[in-house]
């Protein structure tokens, strides 16, 4: 049911679906990236952009016995429910409770850094060698980066190393820089790197993976200047050259939804 790694991604819509369940009641299902809030006794599940979702006893059980989720701060996630169980009156005020988890995967989840952070950590300072840092395949310029509630999510595609039968995932990390004479003006770039090694071949399949960006350090610099909103340009190189997107943030999503 639930996987760590995983080479492609079911299509990604922050929605909810109509459908019956199996005993014939309403009900319907959603498919999206969720926050994990580990509470006590169960977790709390936070979709960007939606509702609140709290699992069922037995799925909660099942998922926190299982190490990837319990570690998890991001997931992908298919999620039933019946329509009783559901109350609100709008996309992001709905909570939804006793749901049921089809399927789902860890989202590899980083803390964004400023370059000087990077530097300072030697596993960060090797992944961005000349000779490892690589260019993404694509990146969708309508949906393919978002900002919401304490994180970045980046879809993308990418090539990948196989060895054998076994593909290697490659990892997405960030950094970023503020503008100090005008801190609303903050500049991000993204490094993709495969992990290239000796013996594994680059296949030509091109996967849909997720990363996603834990926005603590840059809110804590960043919202002390207590700014209502932030642009943001994002930087990142694929198969066509260098690529740049603008997005403006406002300030809730720099803070987790708990």
């Amino acid at each position: 049911m639930f996987k760590k790694i995983y080479l492609a991604v079911f299509a990604i819509t922050m929605a909810m679906f109509a459908s019956c369940n199996s005993d014939g009641e309403p009900g319907g299902y959603m498919q999206g990236v969720f926050t994990v809030q580990n509470s006590i006794g169960s977790p709390v599940l936070w979709l960007d952009g939606g509702p609140v979702v709290y699992p069922s006893v037995t799925a909660a059980q099942q998922l926190m016995a299982n190490k990837n989720f319990a570690n998890a701060e991001r997931v992908l996630l298919v999620v039933t429910y019946k329509d009783a169980d559901v109350t609100g009156d709008s996309s992001t005020s709905l909570i939804v409770k006793n749901a049921e988890v089809a399927q789902g995967s860890v989202v590899p989840t980083s803390v964004i850094r400023t370059p000087e952070m990077a530097e300072a950590d030697m596993k960060f300072k090797n992944y961005l060698a000349d000779d490892s840092i690589s260019t993404f395949h694509d990146i969708s310029r309508e949906n393919g980066i978002w900002f919401y509630k304490g994180y970045m999510t980046a879809q993308f595609s990418s090539t990948f190393y196989v060895e054998g039968q076994t593909g290697t995932l490659p990892t997405v990390l960030a950094t970023y820089t503020v503008d100090e004479s005008n801190p609303s003006e903050v500049s991000v770039t993204l490094y993709l790197n495969k992990h290239k090694k000796s013996g594994a071949t680059e296949g030509s399949q091109v996967a849909s993976l997720l990363s996603s960006f834990s926005l603590t350090d840059m809110q804590q610099h960043v919202m002390r200047h207590s700014l209502s909103e932030v642009n943001i340009t994002i930087n990142y190189k694929t198969k066509d050259g260098k690529q740049q997107l603008k997005k403006t943030i406002k300030r809730e999503d720099f803070f987790k939804p708990f």
